[in-house]
């Protein structure tokens, strides 16, 4: 069973967090009931914006171990499996994109010293830690 996620945000129809336990990271999704209808393709496009996002980043693909979902197997479930190439579990106590949390410790190809200088400066400035 998975652990249960963050409180609902009471201004938030999507919510999302991070966590690392162990070996694997966690990125979870709330998609808010009040959504109706655009609820399954707000969760879809959250996720399908980490994996894009991801790659971007990385380099590479995302080393995705599963997914979980707690909506059920839309029509086009089929699909899942060609873009997160993972098991993938409907009718979830959440909607969980687990992935091999090693990835984190490595260099980012597309890392700017300079850029992470001026970042932090202007964080400086503004007292954000």
């Amino acid at each position: 069973m998975a652990a249960p996620g963050p409180p609902p945000h009471p201004d938030g129809q999507i919510v999302t967090s991070f966590s690392e336990v162990a070996d694997e990271g966690c990125y979870q999704i709330q998609a808010q009931a009040s959504l109706g209808e655009l609820r399954l393709l707000a969760a879809e496009d959250v996720l399908a914006n980490i994996v894009t996002t991801s790659r971007w980043v990385l380099g590479r693909n995302l080393p995705i171990t599963r997914l979980r979902c707690d909506y059920p197997a839309p029509p086009h479930s089929e699909l899942y499996q060609a873009i997160f190439s993972c098991p993938v579990e409907f009718d979830s106590a959440a909607t969980q994109l687990f992935f091999d949390a090693r990835i984190l410790d490595e260099a980012l190809p597309q890392a700017s010293p300079r850029s992470a200088a001026i970042y932090a400066a202007m964080c400086e400035q503004r007292s954000i830690s």
